[in-house]
């Protein structure tokens, strides 16, 4: 997989926008044109740590400079990939959240953190809300209001969410630490699902080794 360094850029807006415009029609579900606009200014929730130490946790990337993508079983994914918070670098482009940074399969035996990424004068939150069917919804999408805020702890169990991720740090801003149950999950971006490929799928398999920690043991850059 292709890494670049942690894109921070300060036309993230920009770039988002653009990425959205230039492949709405070949990328957007029926090809229908977005009209909703983004809401990036809403109010953040807290700025957790990333876990850099546990071992098990997965990092899930979340920003504008992670460009779409088209999987061959989900369909139009983007703006999240499983990255490696500690040395900071991340890919460019989306990837459905089946494996950890190792290689290995995502098990009950991990955890799932997601950071974001964007440019820390941006200003652009960023989020991941699951969704309760078996593919994902059609737009425009309203998600539910409770999930603007960061909502429980396990992914598998009833709604999830990450609440609105601030990218106003210094250092990468982190959403609540999921433990997981065994399933296919399905997820989106609050502001940016219904007017780009801001969506992914997570899958937790229920057996499988996750023993070593993800950042000690990566594949080639």
């Amino acid at each position: 997989m292709t890494r670049v360094r942690k894109a921070r850029l300060h036309g993230a807006v920009l770039a988002l926008v653009a990425l959205s415009l230039g492949n709405c029609a070949k990328l957007q579900n029926g090809g229908v044109t977005p009209t909703p606009s983004p809401t990036p200014t809403q109010t953040p929730g807290p700025c957790s740590t990333p876990d850099t130490t546990s071992p098990n946790v997965v990092i899930v990337a979340m920003g504008s400079s992670i460009g779409a993508a088209t999987d061959s079983t989900y369909g139009n994914i983007g703006g999240y990939a499983v990255g490696d918070a500690v040395n900071d670098i991340f890919p460019n482009q989306a990837a459905t959240i089946t494996k950890t940074l190792s290689g290995a399969a995502i098990t009950l035996s991990n955890t799932l953190q997601f950071v974001n990424i964007e440019n820390g004068t941006s200003a652009v939150n960023h989020s991941a809300a699951g969704f309760t069917t078996t593919s994902f919804p059609a737009t425009p999408y309203t998600f539910p209001v409770a999930l603007a805020s960061p909502t429980n702890t396990i992914i598998g169990s009833g709604a999830w969410s990450t609440g609105r991720v601030s990218s106003a740090q210094s250092n990468l801003c982190a959403s609540q630490e999921f433990t997981l149950k065994a399933g296919t999950y399905y997820f989106g971006d609050i502001d940016f699902y219904n007017i780009t490929t801001f969506r992914d799928v997570l899958v937790v398999q229920s057996t499988g080794s996750s023993s070593v920690r993800d950042h000690e043991k990566k594949p080639p850059i």
